[in-house]
């Protein structure tokens, strides 16, 4: 939730707290954060060895003769990989605004009346990139033959691919899309 940038702002990290001398103070919120963070094996096998390392480092420390040393190098290291992270995600972020804006124009071009319907099945594939005609029938309210025309009509306006090669319960991928997460092409 965003409130107005002079009151307080909140959200799922904490809140924003406005200050009588014009600063606001940044309020953590309570752990564990609601809704709770999905713990997936890759980031179980990070959180895994970040532990590990912290070990290492914490019995490395005892030994030096000057411990903030390496303090200051792991904050560099940690501050460089926020600013490299940081930077990679503005940029996805504004290539998906890009390829958004490009393919409504390529729906509003070539699906003629049912644009509509075709800027719907794109909204919901920013979330759910992989489709299949019964997720589009649900998705438009249509018939299955409509579903089936529309999702036919998006992908030979290179908006979906089929990714089974089956004739039957096919899968549509959002390609374009997925690519933008790869480093390599799809």
């Amino acid at each position: 939730m965003h409130m107005d940038a002079r009151s307080d702002t909140l959200n799922r990290a904490g809140r924003y707290v406005a200050q009588t001398s014009g600063y606001r103070a940044f309020i953590p919120a309570p752990l564990p954060p609601e809704p709770q963070i999905a713990l997936t094996p890759e980031l179980a096998t990070l959180l895994s060895a970040a532990d590990r390392a912290i070990g290492k480092l914490d019995g490395s420390v005892l030994t030096l003769p000057n411990a903030d040393l390496i303090l200051l190098m792991w904050l560099a290291f940690f501050l460089r990989g926020v600013v490299e992270v940081a930077d990679e995600a503005a940029d996805t972020a504004r290539r998906i605004l890009q390829l958004r804006e490009s393919l409504r124009a390529v729906i509003a071009e070539r699906l003629g009346r049912a644009a509509g319907n075709g800027h719907k099945v794109l909204e919901t594939l920013f979330d759910r990139p992989i489709v299949d005609v019964n997720d589009v029938m649900a998705v438009t309210d249509t018939s299955y033959a409509a579903a089936n025309t529309l999702v036919a009509r998006m992908a030979e306006a290179g908006v979906l691919s089929e990714m089974t090669g089956f004739a039957r319960n096919r899968k549509f991928r959002f390609a374009s899309y997925i690519a933008l997460f790869n480093d390599g092409p799809v």
